[in-house]
């Protein structure tokens, strides 16, 4: 059965799939667009008739930084296999496409594989949620769904502007941001505590986070200390939620202070309190979401194993010192999508 690398002209094909399984695979611009604008991601299909796809994937392949040493990591996601069998091809193509495999959430079945390869699984990386929606599932009883609606509608919300007010004794002194219009080298930290993150370039930021897409709002600032650039964030600005998609600078502290002020500002005009997600495994960084509003729990966890059999140098193992973010890979983008009426 061979693999297939998805092009414009397979969308019908992916558009059952999208039903199915994969929402955003039904939205022709955001498919078109991430899996074939680019060879940074890429979306693969097993196909014996090219009528019906029997398995995909999506890879992204992220340029990181292991203390030292560059290594591209392939985010998958997206793997799906609908006959028995179809997605162990995909699989395979996933782990030898790059030098490290990712998995960053993903459903069981694909952790019990990986588990069986031996990937090594990592804790520490929480998920955190400022307002956060308790959706309803499809098998929550009436009960359940009335339920979760009403605690959405009932939770104290205090605007960011306050939170913010809260906070600024202890924000570092001469920090504070500027929204830019566009991405620059001089956005990028000169100097870096943490021990392993991902480091895009230029170029893989222009793609990846590009700043005038129709269905999606990215929105980039600048961190800068008495007027010195220490880093940027870059925030996914939707209708209900605002998501810390990707963010860097020479301090942890000064950068975890520079994310809420960053999204204190995107806010600062919504009044329906947006639920805000980022991810964290810094402590330092963790207490000063805490102290902001944010929470974190079992049911936000998201497991991450990497497969490290293919490198030959130690990794640093201490995620305490792992800068992560939210937006990676696929798994962010959900319809109705900007360009979409909202149902």
């Amino acid at each position: 059965m061979p693999l297939v690398e998805y092009k414009p002209e397979h969308f019908e094909l992916m558009e059952p799939i999208g039903k199915r399984s994969v929402p955003a695979l039904c939205h022709r611009a955001h498919t078109n667009y991430y899996y074939a604008t680019s060879p940074h991601a890429k979306l693969y299909f097993s196909t014996d008739d090219y009528q019906s796809v029997k398995a995909i994937i999506a890879i992204e392949k992220m340029p990181f930084l292991f203390g030292e040493n560059a290594v591209t990591v392939g985010f998958g996601h997206h793997w799906h296999s609908f006959q028995p069998g179809a997605g162990g091809l995909l699989f395979m193509h996933w782990v030898k496409s790059c030098q490290v495999p990712m998995e960053f959430g993903g459903s069981n079945e694909a952790h019990e594989l990986v588990s069986k390869m031996k990937w090594e699984y990592f804790e520490g990386m929480n998920t955190y949620f400022l307002n956060p929606y308790y959706r309803a599932r499809p098998n929550d009883s009436p009960v359940i769904k009335l339920a979760k609606w009403g605690w959405c509608r009932a939770a104290a919300r205090p605007s960011l502007h306050k939170r913010i007010e809260q906070i600024r004794a202890s924000t570092p002194k001469g920090l504070y941001i500027r929204e830019e219009s566009a991405y620059s080298e001089d956005l990028f930290p000169k100097t870096s505590p943490f021990a392993m993150r991902f480091n895009p370039d230029l170029e893989y930021l222009n793609w990846r986070y590009n700043l005038s897409l129709a269905f999606v709002k990215y929105r980039v600032f600048r961190l800068l200390i008495s007027g010195e650039t220490i880093g940027y964030v870059i925030l996914n600005e939707q209708r209900k939620r605002i998501i810390v998609s990707q963010c860097d600078a020479t301090d942890a502290t000064a950068l975890a202070y520079g994310v809420l002020m960053c999204v204190a500002e995107v806010g600062k005009n919504d009044s329906h309190r947006k639920e805000i997600g980022l991810v964290s495994s810094v402590p330092a960084m963790q207490e000063i979401y805490a102290k902001f509003g944010f929470v974190t729990s079992s049911r936000f966890a998201r497991r991450f194993a990497l497969g490290l059999q293919r490198i030959k140098f130690d990794i640093p193992r201490d995620t305490t010192q792992w800068l992560l973010n939210y937006d990676w890979g696929d798994v962010v983008f959900r319809p109705p999508f900007l360009d979409e009426k909202e149902v």
